[in-house]
């Protein structure tokens, strides 16, 4: 057990830690929603992350994104990688350079055991929400669509 687990017993018993720990949380969207998700997470004991998006880390990023100035310019994946590991350098992460698609929404999301939802396009979000239902999992999912919209004309579905 390292240091890192040894300080998260003060919060959590062993086996819900160990729980927490085997956990696979897959993040799609790694801007301003799922790079703070993905260290909040990682510090709370999370260790198995499957991160996906297709962009870069821009400057316009740094006042609201989990990056930082020498990163500007690197894969958001990459940054976010390199971030958690600066956090708990025992996490496993695995990360997708491109964009979810009708054609790999289903090998990449079966991946996961719970898949949060961080991404700005309604497309992709119903992409996602259908995808994870059929494959029976977990999805976490957020309201807004990058600052824009209403968010009284948000429909949710049951499935």
């Amino acid at each position: 057990m390292t240091k890192f687990d040894r300080m998260l017993l003060k919060y959590f018993t062993e086996e819900d830690l160990k729980k927490i720990k085997n956990t696979k949380v897959l993040i799609v969207g790694c801007g301003g929603l799922g790079s703070n998700a993905a260290i909040t997470l990682t510090r709370t004991g999370f260790s198995n992350f499957i991160l996906v998006d297709y962009d870069n880390v821009e400057i316009s990023n740094l006042n609201r994104q989990f990056y930082f100035f020498h990163q500007i310019g690197m894969p958001k994946v990459l940054a976010l990688k390199e971030n958690i590991l600066l956090v708990n350098k025992s996490c496993n992460v695995i990360t997708y350079q491109e964009k979810i698609t009708k054609e790999n929404a289903k090998e990449i999301l079966s991946q996961g055991d719970i898949i949060f939802e961080a991404v700005d396009g309604r497309e992709t979000k119903i992409l996602l929400l259908e995808t994870a239902s059929l494959l029976g999992k977990k999805i976490v999912m957020a309201s807004g669509v990058y600052g824009y919209g209403d968010s009284e004309n948000i429909v949710i579905k049951r499935y």
